[in-house]
């Protein structure tokens, strides 16, 4: 019998997720849209206090009409902020791109 090969070690860079979890939660009032691999999921004014999880294959478009009373995660990891107090703001999140919505390590 051949002995089984090593456990390889854990990679340092993990390898790419297949799908993202992306959590809104608003601080303030605030109107959004959420489009989820081409199909609108949310079109509607949030109130403060509200949070919606949504599951990501492919691609996510954010637009919120007050881009400050919106935080958010991605896979669990606090995302950069959207922008600044009234500022409408549109964010295009896939898998290809997500990172760049995370702030530095």
């Amino acid at each position: 019998a051949t002995p089984a090969p090593p456990t390889p070690a854990p990679a340092i860079d993990a390898p790419a997720p297949t799908q993202l979890t992306v959590a809104l939660a608003a601080t303030g009032p605030c109107w959004l849209s959420v489009i989820v691999d081409g199909q609108k999921r949310v079109e509607r004014t949030f109130a403060a206090g509200e949070q919606q999880t949504l599951e990501v294959r492919r691609e996510l478009v954010l637009t919120a009409g007050d881009a400050s009373a919106i935080t958010w995660t991605i896979n669990g990891a606090a995302a950069k902020p959207l922008g600044h107090a009234g500022e409408k703001v549109t964010a295009r999140v896939s898998l290809a791109n997500f990172k760049t919505f995370l702030p530095a390590r």
